[in-house]
């Protein structure tokens, strides 16, 4: 899911949200490390991760499903992944929304 009218927010990183917890967690960083995305978190508590490969041009934060729709919406994240149940409960009806 991505922002289609990204707003106007100034930051030098994008921001990607990916559920925390669950299948579609690890399917996600599988995902991502197949397509040489590695997602390197420094602490096991911490909600941020980096992405080598991107430099210091992206962040990943690890959220609730849930709120990664909202954060998308509201555009504290650029773009997330998730699975289309948790887009058509809570993303619905938003034309903004753009599904890739």
């Amino acid at each position: 899911v991505k922002h289609a009218e990204a707003k106007m927010i100034e930051r030098d990183v994008l921001r990607m949200g990916i559920p925390s917890k669950g299948r579609m967690a690890e399917d996600t960083l599988d995902l991502l490390s197949s397509s040489q995305l590695s997602v390197k978190k420094l602490n096991p508590r911490q909600y941020a991760a980096k992405m080598p490969a991107m430099g210091d041009k992206m962040e990943v934060w690890f959220q609730r499903a849930s709120d990664v729709v909202r954060k998308v919406r509201s555009g504290d994240f650029d773009i997330g992944i998730l699975g289309y149940d948790m887009f058509a409960e809570f993303g619905e009806g938003a034309d903004d929304l753009v599904v890739v």
